[in-house]
């Protein structure tokens, strides 16, 4: 989860992209970490698929050592972000992997550009648009409840409405929720590393709640299955969707759904052996054809 240093810069439209490259083997796969708002924090799931593919992954507009020169956080500014990375990367197809809140880019750019998809993996994903994102955000919301008691839920809500201020004010706030939120992620009986102060000081409340806004004014029609692309969905068995996962389910029927037993919504840190296992067989090289 610590920062690193970018191997390049891509430029999009409305922003400038910090990119991280690791591995060196022919087939890509590119990681869309979770937020909005917040950096990348997927090296250790890069450090794992290294070893046989080339893993590309980049802060989000906005955060980390991306740069929004256009204050623009629509939908489709996410899925060209994607794309300007493909070309800059020279990607015909890659295979994509995304968590959370980068699941749901995950589907958007698969949803816009299935022919560039080799293999899709929803890793604890945010599970759609519209009333989708609704009830989901319920179902998160009963989840920091029941961990953080009421003195911590309300101290929670208070970052909320103060990472709404404009400025350093929002930044503040917003770093402490997504501080409250990550230690909210692991079970009581699990200790939860601290998040570093300088990924925390990538996190910005502006492109977390415009981001927000467009999710919810979307249409939970906006996003579809995929024909002939294997998809692997995996979730923690306690996961902060809950119940709600199984709409992401319906939407990729012939998905292979994996449910890992004692982990929640980072199993790459939570059920390492389990989560590996699982993902490297996924992007296996020799299951690519």
């Amino acid at each position: 989860m610590r920062p690193a240093s970018p191997t390049s810069f891509v430029d999009a439209s409305g922003a400038r992209l910090a990119v991280y490259e690791d591995g060196s083997e022919r087939d890509a796969i590119v990681l869309l970490h979770g937020g909005p708002g917040v950096p990348d924090y997927l090296g250790d799931v890069a450090a794992l698929l290294a070893k046989k593919h080339r893993v590309i992954r980049f802060d989000q507009r906005g955060t980390g050592q991306s740069i929004c020169s256009s204050g623009q956080y629509r939908l489709q500014d996410y899925v060209d972000d994607l794309e300007a990375i493909r070309r800059a990367c020279k990607l015909e197809t890659f295979a994509l992997f995304g968590h959370s809140w980068g699941g749901l880019v995950a589907q958007l750019y698969a949803t816009h550009r299935p022919e560039r998809i080799a293999r899709l993996c929803l890793c604890n994903s945010s599970i759609g648009l519209g009333d989708d994102w609704r009830v989901m955000e319920r179902a998160v919301m009963a989840h920091n409840r029941r961990r953080s008691g009421i003195g911590g839920f309300v101290l929670l809500g208070l970052d909320q409405l103060l990472a709404l201020m404009p400025g350093r004010t929002g930044d503040r706030a917003a770093r402490r929720m997504m501080a409250r939120v990550w230690r909210n992620y692991f079970n009581p009986t699990q200790t939860a590393p601290l998040p570093p102060p300088e990924w925390l000081s990538g996190v910005h409340s502006r492109p977390i709640f415009a981001t927000r806004g467009a999710a919810l004014t979307a249409n939970a029609s906006d996003l579809r299955g995929l024909e002939r692309v294997p998809v692997l969905i995996i979730w923690g068995e306690d996961d902060i969707y809950g119940h709600t996962t199984a709409r992401l389910a319906a939407r990729y029927p012939g998905a292979r759904v994996v449910v890992i037993p004692g982990s929640g919504h980072v199993p790459w840190l939570q059920s390492p052996v389990a989560f590996s296992r699982v993902v490297d067989d996924f992007f296996e090289p020799r299951r690519a054809a």
